[in-house]
């Protein structure tokens, strides 16, 4: 439990700023920095700190470098003392030895070959005798500013812009407020709030941030950006508008509201307080410090989701590529070979070779209406549908019967599957098959001649009807199955084509001339693949395509 020096108030432990007032309750920080980059910041609150590399140690510093018990930082009379444990690389305080120091503000120590920069909070917000108000706040400011991009944490830079706010204009009490996900202003930080409602000023701050024009309420009239009056007016109280400064509007409706991050307030208790010109400019310079922080910390935070939403993505691509068959699962009678290229990272297409039994292969190639990661899930749980059914039934129309149910149940009418399946029999040489919506499969038989294994019924998930409609043809060996999804046939080149079924069934035809007799597997989708790549060219694509070739194997 931590004591606030300034309300007394007991906060929680290892709070950094008190619950109650936001005053700081860490006096001081230290950053240690690595050889390597690597940094951290230590907190430190009015106590001792061992600082070494033995893990016994308050702050301990993983480096070879740095002695088990190192240092120790001493709490005394309201500032810390740095002492040497008489290290074996030795310890410098602005490159200077040392045995004992007190530390002052912006101090360098280097323990072995690790470097800490010790900052005190008490000592950087004290104005120095030499310094006027204005001068004093502006030199912190324009130190802040340039050294932004190191700060440990928003909050740092927030409450130290508050502070300096504070001591500008003499205010008694500051908060930021900030828009959260539900576009609802809530409290984010504030300074001396004991007894203060903000509630009561729900509408003064919602005006502001609608108007985006700050408001600035004086004893006989109401200032705001665009003008003044004659003279430094008394002023009673502030409300300023956080601009969103870097996002594009996209990204700041997102982020905030209209571009309006949120709202900071400044309320004073005394009869007087002067408000000048200068001051009030480098007030708004300081809003413009704290909208910009407030933006960064929004930007990252939704920059580290995004990272953390690709790591998942990722892990689901090796999911359902476990899921999906190997590249060449050449299974009994069958030669397979495919392509697939996601457009989203994870893909909505679907295909799967099923060995059901010595007599009985399935073969299934899909297409969920959509793309991403809500396709992907559609299309593992058709998957996952199918090999479920396989262990009890090798009827395509049953299987496509239940599948179809299944989604008309578990969907919206907004999403379909079209989905080619069958079952070859390897004894029969017959694949009993049905094409519910899907682009028709080219079948090339060993004699070369060409066909298209066309639709039976409409794609599933649409209409609660049993799909009675089989069909049947003899897959020989030797002969070849060609199966592709629209990715394939509707991708675009920079010229808006369509690379489009004329254009693959043309190139299929010319592999199959008598030349191509001896065809290899691999042939045949390298030089499709090869021709599709160099038709779209560097055009990204907006949907997943997949192309599935299986061949019965010659008898020896």
């Amino acid at each position: 439990m931590t004591k606030c020096e300034r309300c007394l108030n007991v906060n929680t432990k290892n709070t950094l700023y008190c619950e109650k007032c936001g005053a700081n309750l860490f006096k001081s920080k230290l950053r240690v920095v690595h050889e390597s980059g690597l940094n951290r910041t230590h907190y430190l609150f009015s106590q001792d700190y061992r600082i070494g590399r033995d893990q016994e140690n308050d702050i301990v510093i993983v480096d070879a470098s740095v002695s088990r018990h190192h240092a120790e930082l001493k709490y005394e009379h309201g500032s810390f003392c740095i002492l040497d444990h008489d290290s074996k690389n030795g310890s410098l305080l602005n490159n200077l030895q040392f045995k004992r120091s007190k530390l002052q503000n912006h101090d360098c120590l280097q323990l072995g070959g690790v470097v800490l920069h010790f900052y005190s909070e008490e000592q950087s917000l004290q104005p120095r005798s030499n310094f006027d108000t204005i001068q004093f706040v502006q030199n912190e400011y324009f130190r802040l500013a340039e050294n932004r991009h190191t700060n440990v944490t928003t909050n740092d830079v927030l409450n130290t812009m508050l502070d300096l706010a504070l001591s500008l204009v003499h205010a008694d009490q500051a908060a930021i407020l900030e828009y959260d996900d539900s576009h609802d202003l809530h409290l984010k930080i504030g300074k001396n709030l004991d007894g203060v409602a903000l509630d009561g000023q729900r509408g003064l701050f919602e005006g502001v941030c609608e108007s985006q024009v700050a408001k600035i309420a004086c004893r006989d009239e109401v200032l705001d950006n665009d003008g003044g009056a004659a003279g430094d007016p008394d002023w009673e109280y502030m409300a300023f508008p956080l601009m969103a400064i870097k996002g594009n509007s996209q990204k700041t409706d997102e982020l905030g509201r209209n571009g309006v991050l949120g709202v900071c307030y400044l309320n004073h208790n005394k009869t007087q307080n002067r408000l000048s010109n200068r001051k009030r400019e480098l007030l708004t310079a300081l809003m413009q410090q704290i909208a910009l922080a407030v933006e960064n910390e929004l930007l990252y935070k939704e920059s580290h989701a995004n990272r953390r939403i690709r790591q998942e993505i990722k892990s689901a691509k090796i999911i359902q590529a476990k899921l999906l068959p190997t590249t060449h699962p050449d299974i009994g009678s069958l030669e397979i070979r495919s392509f697939v290229e996601p457009c989203e990272t994870i893909s909505g297409d679907y295909f799967d070779i099923i060995p059901v039994s010595d007599e009985f292969v399935a073969i299934a190639i899909g297409d969920i209406c959509g793309k991403g990661v809500p396709a992907a899930l559609l299309s593992s749980t058709a998957q996952a549908a199918i090999r479920s059914q396989l262990e009890y039934s090798t009827s395509p129309r049953e299987i496509v019967d239940n599948l179809n149910r299944l989604l008309i149940q578990s969907t919206t009418k907004s999403v379909f599957l079209t989905l080619f399946f069958g079952i070859l029999n390897v004894t029969t040489n017959e694949l009993v098959y049905i094409n519910a919506g899907h682009l028709p499969p080219v079948f090339v038989s060993k004699a070369q001649k060409l066909s298209e294994l066309s639709g039976t019924t409409p794609p599933l998930g649409i209409l609660e009807e049993e799909f009675q409609a089989e069909r049947s043809v003899q897959f020989e060996p030797g002969d070849l199955l060609l199966m592709y999804t629209d990715g394939l046939i509707e991708s675009q080149n920079s010229k808006h084509e369509n690379y489009g079924r004329k254009r693959l069934l043309k190139l299929v035809r010319t592999i199959f001339k008598a030349s191509f007799r001896d065809y290899e597997l691999d042939a045949v989708v390298s030089i499709v693949k090869k021709d599709f790549l160099s038709f779209i060219g560097d055009v990204r694509q907006s949907d997943d395509l997949t192309l599935l070739a299986v061949k019965r194997k010659e008898l020896v």
